[in-house]
């Protein structure tokens, strides 16, 4: 007789396990002391977020994104999410397959290969952002007109980490992220508050979980 194995569905994103933004901060300090002290709360809560400032430093395969933009004539259009870096952009059909891709171009070289941009298109060839910080407006070359060959482009991109601001939140990053960023946040402790040695040692276990992180996650934007 044969058996029919039906897996329950997954849970995602994986996080179930993640420990609380409560629990995050009791778990930092109790390598310093002060677990009922609102002020070493507030530290501790300032060095999780440093550390999650650090780690934006570098692109992660958790953090990419997919948004797909529903094309019209002109050629600015919004992202809904924050913008790290570029991965890919690919133009759908009215299936939603993908059947092109869309050159990403830096805005430093795209308004030097593109000085003259009255021409017009109904498909995009390249992609732009001119200031991701800002506003996140994609900008695609050439213009485009109707009737259009292709009813949206898919982006792909990496977002950042983000922190979380209330204590029963958790850090969306898989767990062992999550540990690296709780001994980083240990350490900055420690290297403000105690001797050089303890810090020395601190910052080296950290520097150990960080590149492991790397070494499983970390990404590299489009070029």
């Amino acid at each position: 007789m044969g058996y029919t194995f039906v897996p329950a569905a997954a849970d995602y994103p994986q996080t179930n396990d993640n420990r609380t933004l409560n629990a995050l901060i009791q778990d930092i300090l109790e390598y310093i002391g002060g677990e009922d002290d609102p002020d070493m709360q507030s530290r501790a809560m300032a060095a999780l977020n440093t550390a999650v400032r650090e780690f934006n430093g570098v692109l992660w395969k958790f953090n990419r994104l997919r948004q797909d933009i529903t094309l019209t004539a002109g050629r600015d259009f919004s992202l809904s999410a924050n913008f790290r870096a570029p991965l890919a952009a690919t133009l759908l059909n009215a299936s939603n397959e993908e059947r092109e891709r869309v050159v990403w171009v830096p805005f430093e070289e795209f308004i030097e290969y593109f000085p003259d941009r009255t021409g017009t298109g109904t498909s995009p060839m390249y992609y732009t952002i001119r200031n991701s910080h800002e506003t996140g407006i994609v900008t695609v070359e050439p213009k485009l007109v109707t009737p259009l060959q292709y009813p949206k482009m898919r982006v792909e991109y990496f977002r950042r980490i983000e922190r979380v601001a209330t204590e029963n939140d958790v850090l969306n990053v898989p767990e062992e992220v999550e540990e690296a960023l709780v001994q980083r946040a240990v350490s900055i402790m420690l290297s403000k508050a105690r001797r050089f040695e303890e810090a020395r040692d601190a910052i080296a276990m950290a520097r150990a979980q960080r590149m492991q992180c790397e070494v499983d996650w970390r990404d590299w934007p489009d070029f």
